[in-house]
């Protein structure tokens, strides 16, 4: 339940910063102001995500797998990379081998939109080698649900969908 209100909270707040508009006034929509520094207006929005890798192969396989995608492999510098597929204007979603990259299941979340309904990807993950940490759970009739899993490497990785 505490999670529930947890991801609430993350969801009703990157609704608030996205609605906000690029002028220094407040947003009349969302109440949220943002800041400055040096006359620099910032608008964080998430624009590259990079998944540790150390077996480039199976995580490429893997991701392939549960999300029905092409996976583009390349090499940039001493880094070995899988790139997904992009939207127009969405962020670049990255699988990255290389020094000092090293999977992980804690920290960041990163959430990734499993289309209408999750259910399809996340059936998925266990017979391709990932481990389901949390079924498909509502957050809000309104927000959708998610779910969490581990991917082949260990990364944390989480689903969201709006039915």
């Amino acid at each position: 339940m505490k999670l529930k209100r947890i991801l609430f909270l993350f969801f009703l707040v990157v609704t608030m910063v996205i609605n906000c508009n690029d002028s220094n006034e407040v947003n009349p929509k969302s109440n949220i102001q943002i800041g400055k520094e040096g006359g620099n207006q910032v608008n964080p929005i998430i624009t590259i995500v990079e998944i540790p890798m150390t077996n480039v192969k199976k995580a490429i396989t893997f991701y392939e797998k549960i999300f029905s995608i092409q996976i583009e492999e390349m090499e940039m510098g001493d880094s070995v990379l899988g790139v997904f597929p992009t939207v127009s204007n969405g962020p670049s979603i990255v699988l990255t081998k290389g020094k000092d990259y090293q999977p992980k299941s804690e920290g960041v979340l990163v959430y990734l939109n499993a289309g209408e309904d999750l259910t399809p990807v996340l059936n998925l993950v266990e017979p391709s080698g990932g481990k389901i940490l949390l079924k498909k759970t509502e957050i809000s009739p309104e927000m959708g649900y998610y779910a969490l899993f581990l991917d082949i490497e260990g990364n944390r990785i989480g689903l969201h969908s709006s039915k």
